[in-house]
């Protein structure tokens, strides 16, 4: 996404990440790999269980997100949705952006 995010602030879009941990592990890892977005925490997993990418267990993850990418609209309607199928499926930034010009099509 840090790769793509020149791209994405020219398709006028937000990037936020959610992540199910509690901000001293992420604050430890955005230490060693800033980020220029910002990082929301969801530490009871209430948000990526209601986005429908909540891990219970797997080979890879254990109470946890599937890596998704989720495009909402100004009216908070969910437009697209990348849900991964595993830890290491990480959505493309191409892929995103393609459905981002799909939506104002």
């Amino acid at each position: 996404m840090r790769r793509d995010l020149s791209r994405f602030q020219e398709a006028n879009v937000q990037l936020l990440v959610i992540a199910h941990q509690g901000p001293k592990p992420v604050d430890r890892f955005l230490g060693k790999n800033p980020q220029s977005f910002p990082w929301l925490f969801d530490q009871d997993r209430a948000v990526i269980k209601a986005y429908g990418v909540y891990n219970r267990i797997s080979y890879d993850a254990f109470r946890m997100a599937h890596p998704a990418a989720i495009l909402i609209d100004d009216g908070g309607v969910v437009r697209f949705i990348y849900r991964c199928s595993t830890q290491f499926d990480i959505p493309k930034g191409d892929v995103i952006l393609e459905a981002i010009q799909r939506l104002g099509d």
